[in-house]
């Protein structure tokens, strides 16, 4: 299902257009098919459908996305007609505006078309742009090229989209699966729907994943984000259902027993059990418990 907006084209205020300091890092995954690395660490990529092209997300900022056409040209040589926005962040969403402005169509879930719109607002690269958003699936746009873009509900945030290109055995999973650790700490996350998706996506037949951060290719990023946010969440129901009180969380945090696998305590991976927890608690205290999802068996 797909709903049309034409709104006034803003360029994102969250994030200032400041000029990129390091190459780009492109990788050709197949015929057509592109990813790269951007300068904050946040991966893009872009393929091509007929006569035209789709780009999968637009950098941080404004600049970034101008160096990220300009590949795109390079590369493929034809127009970017669609860039489909995997969540709303603004590390990934940062430079919409200026795909816009080249006349590329805004593909974003119907969760996050909303605060795109809101924070391109006063912008004055171009007089429109158009939205198109994904309320569950969106198969082809009327190309050569076999892909899908999926919502399967919140998880990293409540708008994350996947892009499968099932012929070419590559996926783009936005943030919902990286290579590296998982970001935990975003408004609209849901641990365990995340964990439902993750399990879903672990045995489909693609051969390379472009992970929302973390090396391009390799789809090890499918396992070791189940495996991560499974653990996670493990920690947090258990202190959840414990009824620890927030004063006791820390000291509880840092226990051997509470451990994300071999991974040493940092505050960064304190900070994600800490959130993950407060979703817990407030779903204790709201619904009645169901049941987790296994987090192992790769």
């Amino acid at each position: 299902m797909t709903r049309r907006y034409a709104i006034p084209l803003f360029c994102l205020a969250l994030l200032a257009s400041a000029p990129s300091r390091a190459q780009m890092n492109v990788k050709k995954l197949a015929d057509g098919v592109w990813a790269s690395t951007t300068t904050n660490g946040a991966n893009v990529g872009w393929f091509v459908d007929g006569e035209d092209v789709i780009a999968v997300d637009s950098g941080p900022n404004p600049q970034e996305a101008r160096n990220i056409l300009a590949k795109i040209k390079e590369t493929a040589g034809k127009p970017v007609r669609f860039v489909i926005i995997t969540h709303a962040h603004g590390d990934h969403a940062g430079g919409a505006g200026e795909f816009a402005a080249v006349a590329a169509r805004v593909i974003a879930s119907d969760n996050a078309a909303a605060p795109l719109m809101a924070a391109m607002q006063g912008a004055k690269v171009a007089p429109k742009a158009e939205f198109l958003a994904v309320a569950t699936r969106l198969q082809g746009l009327g190309g050569t090229r076999r892909f899908e873009i999926d919502y399967l509900g919140p998880a990293h945030s409540d708008g994350d989209l996947l892009v499968a290109l099932p012929d070419d055995k590559i996926l783009f999973s936005g943030d919902v699966a990286v290579n590296g650790y998982p970001y935990m700490r975003g408004k609209g996350i849901d641990p365990r729907n995340w964990l439902r998706i993750l399990i879903s996506l672990q045995n489909l037949p693609f051969d390379q994943l472009v992970p929302g951060h973390g090396a391009i290719g390799p789809r090890d990023g499918l396992a070791s984000s189940r495996s991560y946010v499974g653990r996670v969440l493990e920690i947090a129901r258990k202190l959840a259902e414990e009824k620890v009180p927030d004063a006791d969380l820390d000291r509880k945090l840092h226990e051997p027993e509470n451990m994300i696998e071999k991974v040493a305590v940092t505050e960064e991976h304190v900070e994600n059990i800490r959130a993950v927890y407060r979703f817990e608690k407030e779903r204790l205290a709201n619904v009645s418990p169901t049941p987790v999802p296994a987090s192992k068996g790769r």
